[in-house]
């Protein structure tokens, strides 16, 4: 199978609900075609860790942005691209990781609730969602990176 994904370079569609982006100095950043099947999990300590209780959104979302790890995140555009190849392509390259995050294109809703984007298999389709900073993220929520 090729693993080789194209990117669409033009701007990613965000919803019209996007308020503002969080991170829009890193919104032209990423690959014109990269090798999903050298893409990284990445988990926070605590979700590695297995920690009882899963931890906020939040403090993933800040340990990428002050550790300098946010810039080597996938983001929409990745996420889109991954999306277009299919449910069949994801679970072979990716295998069932959950939901996988795309953080470096996270947004902020009207209501100030600021979200990250996220490719999630749904009643048998790649689907993209958006999840709130809010909730809590365990094992089967990696953030995807490219290879360092």
């Amino acid at each position: 199978m090729n693993t080789i994904v194209r990117v669409n370079l033009g701007p990613p569609v965000y919803p019209d609900w996007k308020r503002r982006l969080l991170n829009p100095e890193m919104e032209g950043a990423g690959p014109a075609e990269f090798d999903a099947a050298r893409l990284e999990f990445w988990l926070h300590p605590d979700q590695a860790a297995g920690a009882r209780l899963k931890i906020k959104g939040r403090v993933i979302y800040d340990h990428l942005k002050d550790s300098g790890l946010l810039a080597g995140c996938l983001g929409l555009r990745e996420l889109d691209a991954i999306q277009s190849r299919g449910l069949p392509f994801f679970w072979q390259v990716l295998g069932n990781p959950g939901a996988v995050f795309g953080w470096r294109s996270c947004v902020e809703y009207e209501n100030g609730l600021q979200l990250a984007p996220c490719l999630k298999e749904l009643d048998g389709q790649l689907v993209r969602l958006w999840r709130p900073f809010t909730q809590r993220w365990g094992k089967r929520s990696p953030a995807l990176r490219f290879p360092l």
